[in-house]
């Protein structure tokens, strides 16, 4: 298992299913803070502003420092919010906003960047990969494209910004719809926090060629899918 010595949550909000954002951080909190402690991972939330980035009032952007300038090289730093795939947005802010947000704030490269929203690691839609009734030839091509494509989607292209301020952190982000569990009782396998990610409507945790890790050799950005063990 990876270590974290410390875990945050940024959750970012446009007013359209917000309670489903803040239930799923909650429910991600308290999975996390099952290891760590009561009370150790904070949530902060950074609402829809105009004009973004610079919209945020004095108060957030002070919370934003305090808890990004609290994270070291062993951190986890989640970025949570809807996901929409073709304006490349979470929680309606683009990569090139969240990177405005975080990059003057993030004192060093935490461990990992986690974005949990809908189809952040999503810049095409070729069909065939969730399409049972093509020939499996077809699934892997469009599985090809959708990792060849991936350095346009909103978490390729925010891992590429972020260099700009000299954060270099590797950071996944899934292609298909992504729930945060909030009801074990309704499957003994699953757990409260446990994030699922789903496609024709099978709902699966750890499902095969479903996130994508971004990283850097050297200059170079690299785009993998995450194996599970």
């Amino acid at each position: 298992m990876t270590y974290y010595d410390k875990n945050l949550i940024v959750q970012f909000l446009d007013g359209n299913g917000d309670d489903i954002i803040k239930n799923g951080s909650r429910d991600l909190k308290a999975l996390l803070e099952s290891e760590s402690g009561p009370n150790t991972v904070p949530i902060v939330t950074v609402p829809f502003v105009a004009p973004r980035p610079f919209g945020l009032d004095r108060d957030k952007r002070a919370e934003l420092a305090a808890a990004l300038g609290d994270l070291s090289s062993d951190s986890r730093l989640y970025l949570r919010g809807h996901g929409d795939w073709e304006r490349r947005t979470l929680g309606g802010w683009s990569a090139r906003e969240v990177g405005g947000v975080l990059g003057g704030r993030l004192r060093i490269s935490p461990k990992l960047i986690s974005v949990t929203g809908c189809r952040c690691a999503r810049a095409v839609a070729p069909g065939a990969e969730s399409n049972t009734t093509v020939s499996g030839a077809a699934r892997v091509a469009a599985n090809r494209l959708l990792l060849e494509e991936s350095p346009s989607s909103f978490v390729g292209v925010l891992h590429f910004r972020l260099r700009r301020h000299g954060i270099t952190s590797p950071m996944v982000g899934r292609v298909f719809f992504v729930t945060v569990i909030g009801a074990p009782e309704n499957d003994a396998q699953l757990s409260v926090g446990q994030k699922i990610t789903a496609i024709s409507g099978d709902e699966r945790n750890h499902r095969p060629q479903s996130k994508i890790r971004f990283d850097w050799e050297g200059t170079t950005q690299t785009a993998a899918w995450v194996r599970y063990s």
